[in-house]
């Protein structure tokens, strides 16, 4: 179950597949992912790694004997294999979970502030029809004198005393001649001829129900600050076809629409906005109306993607975005205004577009995850035409490999390694491991396979045996994963010319491993010729 709010937003987001490096991202935030949780994710991957390599390793002891309980052993191995990916994958749904729940937290919070708004300036365009009508104004206006002036004046401050979402308010005559004002700041006006077009316009408005807007942009009625005026037409007593004046409602643009926008904002449990979230009133041409991201001026632009602000009326859309070097999961809302006020019977349309953004986590530039696990761990065929080859294959960064498992010996966590001293960094010498009471040298087969990926990412060593000169040789391999260990056909593994090779490199082959459950699924690993460690690293070294 999840809560009604959630329900019916724009995007099927339990389906969505967060990308993984978001979700790294997340859980280095706090905010989103409490160290209590980090501690038990850690732990169980720590787990699953534990388990994969046990397993890994077993198959490795496998495919070296010929024992008659050696499928049932291998099938074994698989089924835990299977309930060990099964536990990992609920970690991995409850990583999504939060992320999705993020993502509708944005949408629906950009939605309340939308129709917050809506609502907000449906009342002020109700207030101007509605002082428009008031009979002094109409009255005055009909036959005007400066000492009325004041008595006007009088009028319009104690209605913007009750009205305080204004910050002034001003009655003009028919040729745009201030008349009076509310606010005494702006007594500098009473007398000049207004020449805006939003007074052209509620000149002529056609009845009692119409009104007009002006454009969101700077104005000396607002200190040189961008807002909205509403006005209104006044009419003649007399005769209601007759315009004589009008009212203009100076809305307070910069404070009303903030606390808007921080209002909706979640808080954290001692009631302060929580960190990393933020929120925005755009137009559909990017121009920022209000927001409360202090690094953002109003009138300056958002720079994200034209998804966003292409939305429809009544439009909602959900999504997480690399913005400024950090991940955001953002939701947005397009206005639809509210009763009358922007309907289709409306004269006025303005499309405003509300945002919210709440902080995933830091981008890493230089981040490589680990490859995610085959649905299969000892992929292979029941019947096989020809010969057959047992590979064991692992990742290195984003490249599949794979060496002859009769090869290999086991694989062990790179806690293990003894990080040699005072060695230059481009050295693929990286230390020892304590084997069997021998020690075995530790190499960084990266450059041989030009895959560029951290350090940090190199998480397990592969030790590997082999003959040379009648000599047993035996090194380990720095990798990022373990893979499988596979059964394949020795016809499938198509080896590389050398003259396309060139000098410098591990590789002799490729060969495609296919899912035992389904033919069409498959995955081509770089076979690697162990013997040309020699001839590599000597040479390197």
């Amino acid at each position: 179950m999840i809560p009604l709010e959630y329900a019916f937003l724009s995007i099927s987001q339990n389906a969505l597949a967060i990308d993984e490096k978001v979700i790294h991202s997340m859980i280095k935030n706090e905010q989103h992912f409490p160290k209590e949780l980090k501690d038990v994710f850690e732990n169980s991957q720590t787990i699953q790694d534990n388990l994969t390599r046990v397993i890994w390793n077993g198959n490795i002891i496998q495919s070296k004997q010929n024992s008659s309980n050696r499928a049932f052993s291998k099938a074994l191995l698989n089924e835990i294999g299977v309930a060990g990916n099964k536990a990992s994958l609920s970690l991995d749904n409850l990583n999504q979970t939060i992320v999705t729940s993020i993502l509708k937290d944005c949408e629906f919070l950009s939605q309340l502030a939308i129709d917050i708004m809506d609502r907000n300036l449906y009342e002020r365009a109700n207030d101007c029809r509605w002082w428009s009508l008031n009979s002094y104004f109409r009255e005055v206006l009909e036959d005007y004198s400066q000492e009325k002036e004041q008595s006007v004046k009088y009028i319009l401050k104690y209605i913007n005393d009750l009205y305080s979402v204004y910050s002034n308010l001003i009655v003009f005559d028919k040729t745009g001649k201030v008349i009076s004002v509310s606010n005494e700041k702006y007594d500098f006006l009473v007398g000049k001829v207004l020449a805006q077009e939003w007074i052209e316009k509620s000149l002529s408005l056609s009845d009692t129900s119409k009104y007009c807007v002006s454009k969101f942009e700077k104005t000396t009625l607002y200190d040189n600050k961008s807002t909205y005026i509403y006005c209104s037409a006044i009419r003649s007593l007399k005769n209601d076809k007759n315009i004589i004046g009008g009212i203009a409602t100076i809305f307070d643009s910069s404070l009303q629409f903030y606390t808007m926008l921080e209002e909706i904002l979640p808080k954290d449990a001692y009631g302060d906005k929580q960190k990393g979230v933020y929120a925005f009133f755009t137009n559909k041409n990017r121009e920022i109306i209000a927001t409360t991201n202090t690094n953002f001026e109003v009138n300056s632009y958002l720079d994200i993607d034209d998804t966003f602000f292409n939305l429809k009326n009544g439009e909602s859309l959900s999504s997480i975005i690399e913005f400024q070097g950090d991940y955001y999961a953002v939701g947005v809302k397009c206005s639809s205004g509210y009763r009358e006020y922007k309907s289709a019977v409306d004269d006025y349309k303005n499309d405003i577009l509300s945002f919210v953004f709440i902080l995933i986590g830091k981008v890493e530039m230089n981040l490589t995850l680990l490859n995610k696990k085959t649905k299969f761990l000892t992929s292979q065929k029941k019947e096989f035409a020809g010969a057959t080859t047992e590979l064991a294959t692992f990742y290195l960064g984003k490249k599949l490999l794979a060496v002859d498992s009769k090869n290999v010996i086991e694989s062990i966590g790179i806690e293990e390694l003894e990080v040699a001293i005072d060695i230059d960094k481009t050295n693929p010498f990286k230390g020892m491991v304590l084997h069997k009471d021998k020690l075995i040298s530790v190499l960084d087969i990266r450059e041989f396979i030009q895959e560029d990926i951290t350090d940090e990412s190199l998480l397990n060593i592969i030790l590997v045996e082999y003959d040379r000169d009648n000599v047993e040789h035996c090194i380990g391999l720095l990798v990022s994963s373990l893979e499988t260990i596979c059964t394949v056909e020795e016809k499938s593994i198509q080896h590389i010319q050398n003259h396309f090779l060139g000098s410098g490199t591990l590789v002799e082959s490729l060969v495609e491993i296919k899912d035992i459950y389904d033919n069409k699924e498959s995955k081509v690993a770089m076979l690697l010729n162990i013997k040309k460690l020699d001839d590599n690293f000597t040479k390197k070294v």
